[in-house]
């Protein structure tokens, strides 16, 4: 049986219920902190078309200023996430046009 005291060690573990590190931040006066599943929305950002920390903010109705504390490094990551993306489409797409020569050739003869 859980106790009190074990669910509220188990909440302190999720990253919801977390209090920012940084050495004198402090939350807008209309967010609490430790809200929002940070997780969910890099994977959000990461994943959608949002270009820039800004719109992804004002899409999620989030502090632009709050979120581009938390996010340091996402545009980053997503650059160089587009980058190995598009990198593989593009092997995928010559490996296909590779076989389906291939294809051609062996059933030319």
């Amino acid at each position: 049986m859980f106790t009190f005291f074990d669910l509220l060690s188990s909440l302190k573990s999720l990253s919801i219920v977390e209090k920012p590190k940084v050495a004198g931040f402090r939350c807008p006066q209309n967010v609490k902190c430790g809200q929002y599943d940070w997780e969910s929305l890099k994977r959000e950002f990461m994943l959608g078309d949002f270009k820039t920390l800004k719109e992804f903010a004002q899409a999620k109705n989030i502090s632009y200023g709050f979120l581009r504390n938390k996010a340091k490094g996402w545009t980053q990551e997503k650059r160089q996430l587009s980058k190995t993306k598009s990198q593989l489409v593009v092997e995928k797409t010559l490996q296909k046009q590779i076989e389906k020569a291939s294809d051609y050739n062996t059933f030319a003869c």
